[in-house]
């Protein structure tokens, strides 16, 4: 999921209008308002630091989590839970040789796009609270 909102960031000068040039992370941008919120302080005054919302990004050289593609999906039998099935995805990693089959939980801290639009396109819903 991608955040909504990001910042603080600070506002350059009015361009006109109801566009605002603004020192964003990438460099300035000029938006409009209706895409700015006022940045509202903690109630303490503890200062926050402009650009207080970086991205995670992983490393350059760490391409072993990145979905290059899902190549299909499959219910297994789930050997903790008699008479119930796990979804599994098989996956052709960046940089991988071979695709491979992955549950549910390797998603949960790595939820990609693709994998989003695969289950999307294939009607998949995913239960979380089945996930181990």
């Amino acid at each position: 999921m991608k955040r909504v909102w990001q910042g603080p960031f600070e506002i350059l000068k009015r361009e006109g209008g109801n566009r605002y040039l603004v020192d964003t992370p990438q460099g300035p941008r000029v938006y409009s308002i209706d895409r700015l919120k006022p940045y509202r302080p903690a109630l303490s005054g503890a200062k926050v630091p402009l650009y207080y919302h970086a991205d995670i990004v992983a490393p350059p050289d760490d391409d072993g989590w990145v979905v290059q593609e899902i190549l299909g999906h499959e219910r297994r039998p789930d050997p903790k839970r008699r008479g119930k099935k796990r979804l599994f995805w098989r996956v052709h990693w960046k940089g991988a040789d071979q695709p491979s089959w992955e549950p549910a939980s390797q998603f949960v801290h790595h939820v990609t796009d693709k994998w989003l639009q695969y289950n999307r396109r294939h009607n998949i819903h995913v239960d979380w609270s089945d996930v181990s």
